[in-house]
């Protein structure tokens, strides 16, 4: 097979693709050894930014993602929650225009929770960055997100403005264990219209 993200084939332009991309991974995925400092600059370096602009941009997203004061520190004494904002500011330190999100609130406590959202929101509002946001928590997502996708087991099963999807309708979406066709009978002999979908 073949992928393209904006136009780039990821399989041979991997390098080119990285300089528009920020990915931040849900799983704890951090070097303990060395501090936010040298990791952010090391993956701004991979991404394609020099040397000297690296280090530049390191501290300036550090410093957006709240992690200024604790920047030179080890991150092997790090909280989840920062190491969660290590990998947001690796993502978003080159500048994309493109940011992939996987779970990014993953083991957060409820305040925690709240300041990712809000940096997520303000990375998207502000900066103008397009961000696909992976979760499977729905109010995380109607908070942040203009456009909602969602994909079971592989499959598209739908796309839509949030706007579309939280507006008022007459149409009652049911989930049923069992015989789905008997409950549809019953329901149109009672003069309801009724639309099966699914298994």
């Amino acid at each position: 097979g073949s992928a393209e993200v904006m136009g780039f084939d990821v399989f041979r332009q991997g390098p080119e693709l990285r300089q528009f991309v920020g990915y931040m991974p849900e799983h704890d995925c951090l070097p303990t050894e060395v501090s936010a400092t040298e990791f952010v600059a090391h993956m701004a370096q991979i991404s394609g930014l020099p040397r000297a602009a690296a280090r530049e941009r390191t501290a300036e997203t550090l410093r957006h993602v709240g992690l200024f004061e604790e920047r030179y520190r080890e991150m092997r004494g790090y909280s989840t929650g920062m190491k969660q904002r290590v990998k947001l500011a690796q993502a978003l330190v080159h500048d994309p225009r493109l940011m992939l999100l996987d779970e990014p609130t993953n083991g957060l406590d409820p305040e925690g929770r709240d300041e990712m959202l809000h940096l997520i929101r303000r990375i998207g509002t502000e900066f103008g960055i397009t961000i696909v946001l992976s979760s499977h928590l729905l109010s995380e997502i109607e908070r942040v997100c203009d456009h909602l996708v969602e994909i079971e087991d592989g499959r598209l099963v739908r796309s839509a403005s949030m706007t579309e999807l939280t507006a008022p309708t007459s149409v009652l979406a049911i989930e049923v264990d069992g015989d789905a066709g008997q409950l549809a009978d019953r329901l149109r002999e009672q003069g309801v219209a009724v639309n099966r979908s699914g298994r």
